[in-house]
């Protein structure tokens, strides 16, 4: 199987090699390269886009903001096999979820980084989204466990905030738009010691009513959201040969919940009873040092501490009518991290040396209160009829009371190499090699009440009181608290290695292979107790194209890819308790796909984008709990179609105008691929006027007025956010 794979992304590079030879030479006619290079720092290896193995979209500050692309959704949704998850929180990576494929394992599966540190889970599904003062993106597709370590089995996302620089600077803006949206920001960026010390404070304030009505709760504010950013980064550089740069990150995030109700469901009402709650509060520390030691050796290390706060409720506790659902979490994580790296650049060698720790501790308490099937838990001791039988004698339905709290420490060691080596001018030899070692201790209890009275033996018929009264001790047995202790570590050697062949100038194609890893991990569920699984593993064969066109006006990449993925971290239901789960190593699966990109600058007027991206997923082995086979489907929210589109206009009289458009097939919401949510067409705009340092702005958002379901369980439905316009004002220097 291997063999194979690896003669298939052998037999595509070649192909597109000999393709495209000659539209090289032409380019090279017809006009000059384009002198700005990005460099791709995410991969901890200074490497141009032409020369990264991996799939990889690379996004400037300047062209997010020619773009128009407001939060990181907007991005999300224009890069090919990347989507955003429900309401814009989380995101997809070739159709695996930044958390998990099902819902379980710990940590996650692809993480975001801001300025050097890695964010929780919540934090990436809740935090403020706004590329207010970014600097620049990176998106990497598949997997990144030998370059970034722990949960990035499926990719990484870089963010960059704009650095301080040496020159007074400011910019503003102030938007409006329907709904109650208001949006205020400001930058000042300052000075202090000319070339040797600058600092730069960005904040951004978020407030929107939502598009939701409860109409239990009589608001029409049910969806209602509320973020504020507050950013300083000082920069000192007391030599030219040694860089620091301090960042604080402070930021709050208040959401409301978007789920809704039929018989039509673009009605937007709600009906839950709780008032529902999703806040999250983080504070982020980044000491980031650079050292140019000599022309050939270099030094840099990044320690970084992650503090967050989420608090969640939501759902019904109507107990009178029956509709009791209700659930609520409070988990408080932070995150210490520290990498040091060493590099050395020679004439054929480039080569880099690190070590890495983290340190992590969640405190995390989860509370439901839930209905459970009596007749169902009856089953097994008494058998089907009797089953029937007794639970006649017990409420129905039959309320309780769980919560679960652990405390958890996970610690993390690793060490990595990473080395390009060009074996000729042609070709560069990539090699890459990390050892992890991840050991987790997980401290937890579970208690378990009922809300609903036991029967009294003396009220049932004399033939079936005994057996009422052997039950009833058998259910007061479940109450109270269970605690305990699971302590566990894991080691993996993740080795990658990848081929860069240099056509001519403008023109490189790609080979790779790299094993991927999730560490395993522990959890308690209500109606289980405590449990523990392994770690999973992913390898992926990959190949790639990367060619300027039209004499270095245009980028064309293209990536195809195929991945095994074993011992996968799957969600299994508790039996007979509704809504608890455990987690359990009962998966294996397979993806495969691709993705397109090419970008345009023709004039100094024009910027064009169109991307494509194909994924497939599938498990090749899938057996619930219960005994569902479920082999065959493909993930839950796995669209295997995106496309996007765009285009900015800036003419010289002022006038600009932007948009794109982005299409993602449906994708299944349950592992049983039997719920959907719909394929959707977006298109986001704006026309506007510059004049000096002023700029004014008209924008929709969903400009089609596009309705669609975004997600859709046997419990809940969300939809997608209608048309949406705004007025924008912006000032800078």
């Amino acid at each position: 199987m291997k063999s194979t794979k690896i003669n298939f992304a052998l037999a595509w590079v070649l192909s597109l090699s000999a393709v495209g030879l000659a539209g090289t030479a032409m380019a090279q006619e017809n006009g000059q390269a384009n002198d700005d290079v990005i460099i791709v720092t995410g991969e901890r290896m200074q490497r141009t886009e032409m020369d990264t193995a991996s799939s990889i979209t690379v996004l400037t500050g300047a062209e997010i903001e020619d773009l128009s692309l407001e939060d990181i959704a907007d991005i999300l949704n224009v890069i090919p096999n990347v989507t955003t998850g429900v309401d814009g929180g989380g995101f997809r990576i070739r159709g695996i979820s930044n958390t998990s494929v099902t819902g379980g394992g710990d940590g996650g599966l692809a993480t975001i980084y801001v300025d050097g540190a890695p964010l929780s889970q919540f934090s990436a599904g809740f935090g403020p989204t706004d590329t207010w003062d970014l600097g620049s993106v990176e998106v990497f597709r598949g997997a990144q466990s030998t370059n970034l370590g722990r949960d990035s089995l499926a990719g990484a996302i870089i963010l960059r905030s704009a650095d301080p620089v040496y020159d007074m600077k400011y910019k503003g803006r102030v938007r409006v738009e329907g709904h109650g949206g208001l949006t205020l920001s400001a930058v000042v960026n300052v000075p202090i010691i000319e070339d040797k010390l600058a600092v730069r404070i960005a904040i951004d304030r978020k407030q929107h009513d939502g598009f939701i009505t409860n109409t239990t709760l009589n608001t029409d504010k049910y969806q209602a959201s509320e973020s504020l950013l507050v950013r300083g980064k000082i920069l000192f550089e007391p030599t030219a040969d040694f860089r620091n740069i301090l960042t604080v990150t402070h930021t709050e995030n208040e959401r409301g919940s978007s789920d809704v109700v039929g018989p039509n469901f673009f009605d937007r009402i709600a009906t839950d009873s709780v008032p529902p709650k999703n806040d999250l509060d983080q504070t982020i520390v980044t000491w980031e040092a650079e050292y140019q030691i000599n022309d050939q050796w270099a030094f840099s290390n990044v320690i970084s501490y992650n503090e967050a706060d989420y608090d969640q409720l939501g759902g019904n506790d109507d107990i009178t009518l029956g509709r009791v659902d209700k659930r609520s979490r409070i988990n408080s994580i932070n995150t210490l991290t520290e990498e040091a790296r060493i590099f050395y650049t020679g004439d054929r060698l480039r080569a880099a040396l690190g070590g890495y720790y983290a340190k992590e501790n969640e405190d995390n308490t989860r509370s439901v209160v839930t209905t459970s099937d009596v007749e169902a838990n009856l089953r097994g001791p008494l058998g089907p009829a009797l089953a029937v039988l007794f639970a006649g004698f017990y409420p129905n339905p039959f309320f309780i009371d769980g919560t679960a709290t652990n405390i958890d420490e996970t610690e993390n060691y690793a060490a990595f190499a990473n080395a390009d080596y060009d074996l000729s001018e042609l070709v560069t030899l990539n090699l890459g090699l990390r050892y992890d070692h991840e050991s987790k201790v997980f401290n937890g209890n579970q208690s378990l009440n009922f809300i609903s009275d036991l029967p009294d033996p003396a009220t049932v018929p004399a033939p079936f009181a005994p057996t009422v009264a052997v039950l009833n001790a058998a259910f007061a047995a479940l109450e109270g608290n269970t605690p305990e202790m699971v302590d566990t570590s894991y080691d993996a050697w993740l080795p990658q290695a990848g081929l860069v062949l240099h056509v001519s100038d403008g023109f490189t194609t790609t080979l790779q292979a790299k094993r991927a890893y999730r560490a395993g991990g522990g959890g308690s569920a209500i109606g289980l107790g405590f449990y523990s699984f392994d770690p999973e593993y992913a390898w992926t064969f990959e190949a790639g194209i990367r060619k300027t066109i039209m004499g270095g006006l245009g980028l064309f990449k293209a990536n195809v890819y195929s991945s095994k993925w074993n011992d996968m971290q799957v969600i299994q239901e508790v039996p007979n308790v509704g809504g608890a789960f455990f987690v359990d190593n009962a998966a294996e699966a397979k993806l495969k796909g691709f993705e397109l990109e090419l970008s345009l600058d023709p004039t100094d007027e024009w910027a064009i984008f169109a991307n494509l991206g194909y994924s497939d997923t599938e498990f090749v082995k899938y057996i619930t709990s219960a005994g569902t086979d479920l082999s065959g489907n493909n993930f839950i929210g796995a669209s295997p179609w995106t496309i996007s589109t765009g285009a900015s206009w800036h003419g010289d009289n002022g006038l600009f105008a932007q948009t794109h458009v982005s299409y993602q097939s449906k994708a299944p919401t349950n592992a049983a691929n039997s719920n959907f949510a719909d394929s959707r067409v977006l298109m986001n705009g704006k026309v506007g006027y510059k004049w000096n340092n002023i700029e004014a702005n008209v924008f929709v958002r969903n400009g089609f007025d596009a309705e669609y379901v975004s997600n859709r369980t046997s419990v809940s439905t969300t939809v997608g956010r209608p048309r949406v316009f705004g007025l924008e004002l912006k000032i800078s220097n």
